[in-house]
């Protein structure tokens, strides 16, 4: 099953680049056994849009709603991407994997080793410890590059955008926000890409059996931060 909304004629060359990025993230995502996880689980609208609604600063190139399903109706797209800038294939791909990971992290929670019932990965006791563990072996320069990503609640949609461009072979690509690339930010992140790999295999084997059937969360913002502030209405580039 293919993600919904996507334009069937683009008009302009950008809109053309970003539905060819789309589709092949969401190839990459259907390959891994990702894509039906988030299907099932209530993800399933990607709009392109030459500007993002409701979302400021020039710099956002793409906006996951936490939950665009209200009393069973849907009010909006649960994956935005913004086709206004110039911008290349694969950038396209990487941002729209980037958002495909705040839907993951969503549904990772019950698959790290002590279980969360449907907390989000980096709201679970062994995200969060495997966060701040890498986090503090880091000197100085490398923790001034993430500790945004960690703050703004990106930190786990940015291991699975480099996860997923890596295992495809674009280990080079740079994760925009934090301006590294994925080979780097996996050495950095080592603890946790390597707890989200072994949640990833572990959701990916169980999603045959239908356990993701509506468990979208929609009562918590997904994501970590080491000052108290949450974003509770979406995670955006």
């Amino acid at each position: 099953m293919a993600f919904q909304n996507l334009p069937t004629n683009p008009t302009d060359s950008q809109e053309k680049a970003a539905l060819a990025g789309v589709l092949l993230a969401e190839q990459e995502a259907t390959k891994a056994g990702d894509a039906s996880i988030m299907q099932n689980a209530g993800y399933q609208v990607v709009q392109i849009e030459p500007s993002i609604p409701g979302v400021t600063g020039s710099g956002v190139n793409g906006a996951t709603t936490r939950c665009a399903l209200k009393n069973g109706r849907r009010n909006g797209p649960d994956f935005e991407i913004n086709s206004g800038a110039s911008r290349s294939l694969s950038q396209y791909a990487d941002t729209t994997l980037h958002e495909f990971g705040h839907a993951m992290d969503d549904l990772l929670g019950n698959y790290t080793p002590s279980g969360n019932n449907g907390s989000s990965f980096s709201n679970s006791i062994d995200g969060q410890a495997a966060i701040l563990s890498d986090y503090m072996r880091m000197g100085t320069t490398n923790d001034a590059i993430y500790i945004n990503s960690i703050n703004n609640g990106d930190i786990v949609a940015d291991l699975y955008e480099a996860i997923m461009a890596n295992d495809a072979g674009r280990g080079s690509d740079t994760i925009v926000n934090v301006n590294v690339s994925a080979t780097k930010m996996l050495a950095d992140f080592g603890i946790t890409a390597g707890e989200v790999k072994d949640a990833l295999t572990a959701a990916r084997n169980n999603a045959a059996i239908g356990v993701f059937k509506g468990t979208r969360d929609c009562s918590q913002p997904f994501n970590f931060n080491l000052n108290p502030t949450f974003f509770e209405v979406q995670q955006a580039l």
